[in-house]
């Protein structure tokens, strides 16, 4: 329980500069219960931000399997491989708060129309909207340059772009908290050893590890391509897709 404390508050230390003082004599007595404690020490202390982020972490271990989750219950008593599990969400979710300062938030949309645009189709609005020189307008034939979003990627696909990124340096990512890597292509737990599938599993394991992703749910647990038959749905949500290259 003290070596988790203690690496607890290096984290916090390291990736933010913000020092946690708790009363070790009357500390909770599960791991789970202890993000919660360090949560409100630091909400206590104006560090909301890193308070939000042991909040999330805390929800993401709660949270079933199914929905990315760990699964673990209110209480459970963690082993080490499960106490370096949370440890490393710790890190990603922390590492998230410092992506997000160094990349900023997103310029406002325009809040009102350019006199004399013409009315834009819902994807140019769209691509609009994520203009780099927010001109406030797309018409066919323009090239632009787009803020991104999220970044997503499958684990086979990520198999093509990692070559991309060690060849350009491994320059780093956009944001670790908006990189959603999919493990459900062609990976399958009836060949998940196969020689020729068990490369893309290693190398999407590693991504999330080098890159402290907050959004990796393992393998065969997301869907990341869909056919849909408009007439069989009420509603769908539309997302667009953007390639890290």
């Amino acid at each position: 329980m003290g070596d988790f404390v203690s690496e607890l508050r290096q984290s916090v230390q390291k990736l933010r500069g913000v020092n946690v003082d708790l009363n070790l004599n009357s500390q909770p007595t599960h791991l789970l219960e202890i993000l919660l404690s360090v949560s409100s020490t630091l909400r206590s202390s104006s560090h909301e931000r890193e308070a939000d982020a042991l909040q999330d972490v805390h929800e993401h271990c709660l949270a079933k399997p199914d929905f990315g989750g760990l699964g673990y219950a209110p209480g459970q008593q963690l082993d080490e491989t499960q106490q370096a599990e949370v440890l490393f969400l710790v890190s990603s979710y922390l590492e998230a708060l410092n992506s997000q300062d160094r990349y900023g938030s997103p310029t406002k949309p325009l809040d009102t129309r350019p006199g004399g645009r013409r009315s834009m189709t819902l994807a140019e609005k769209i691509f609009a909207a994520h203009d780099v020189q927010r001109r406030g307008e797309v018409k066919p034939g323009d090239v632009i340059r787009v803020d991104v979003d999220w970044v997503m990627a499958s684990e086979l696909s990520w198999s093509g772009m990692d070559k991309t990124y060690q060849a350009l340096g491994k320059p780093g990512i956009f944001r670790n908290d908006r990189f959603w890597l999919a493990g459900d292509h062609v990976v399958d737990p009836r060949i998940k050893g196969h020689p020729r599938i068990k490369p893309l599993v290693e190398a999407a394991e590693t991504a999330r590890q080098i890159f402290k992703l907050t959004e990796f749910q393992g393998f065969n647990y997301t869907i990341s391509e869909a056919t849909i038959d408009p007439g069989m749905v009420e509603h769908v949500s539309l997302t667009f897709g953007h390639s890290a290259y």
